[in-house]
């Protein structure tokens, strides 16, 4: 049963980290956000300058979503 734990407690620290690597660089709240900007280089729309997150940003805001569905 420990075992199932741990386990456990391993998925949720990498599907935490997962979360955490991918919303560092990528500003889609919105539609609006979403077309505002392109990835390629040669597009007119193209930006480098992403909102750039923190950890604890990122951290709060998962456990925020976490709490939201759990209570």
């Amino acid at each position: 049963m420990n075992y199932f734990i741990v386990f456990g407690f391993l998925m949720v620290f990498v599907f935490t980290i997962g979360i955490i690597s991918t919303a560092e660089a990528h500003p889609h709240a919105t539609i609006d956000l979403m077309e505002s900007h392109s990835h390629v280089f040669a597009d007119e729309k193209f930006h480098d300058n992403f909102i750039i997150h923190t950890f604890d940003q990122v951290i709060f805001s998962i456990t925020d979503f976490f709490n939201r569905f759990l209570s």
